[in-house]
């Protein structure tokens, strides 16, 4: 029981030592995520850009708690909880973009059910 417990800990700082670099490389690099976001804005409408900053919200929220966890060693059970709801936000916004695909494009509907 010792043993496993040992590499499930070994595993689990390895993981997060990978989305820390994750997390810090996409932070680094957000400059060019916001010129791209800028260069595209006139393709997007404004419901589509609350859901991107939702899921931004979500997936910074995802960040804190991880890093939170690994700092102060908590359990697995807040992280997955973490992971669950960061799960459900990715979830309901991609349910929300396809309902918006579906508004804005009425006859992409129609070849749907046709299908």
């Amino acid at each position: 029981i010792f043993s496993h417990s040992v590499s499930c800990l070994f595993v689990f700082f390895w993981v997060s030592f990978a989305v820390q670099k994750l997390f810090s490389l996409m932070r680094s690099h957000g400059f060019i995520f916001a010129l791209i976001s800028i260069s595209v804005l006139p393709m997007f409408s404004s419901r589509s850009l609350m859901v991107s900053c939702h899921i931004f919200k979500s997936f910074s929220h995802l960040e804190f708690i991880f890093v939170h966890g690994v700092r102060v060693c908590s359990s697995f059970i807040a992280l997955h909880a973490a992971v669950q709801v960061f799960h459900g936000h990715l979830l309901k916004a991609f349910q929300t973009t396809l309902c918006l695909r579906f508004l804005l494009h009425p006859h992409n509907f129609a070849k749907h059910l046709e299908e």
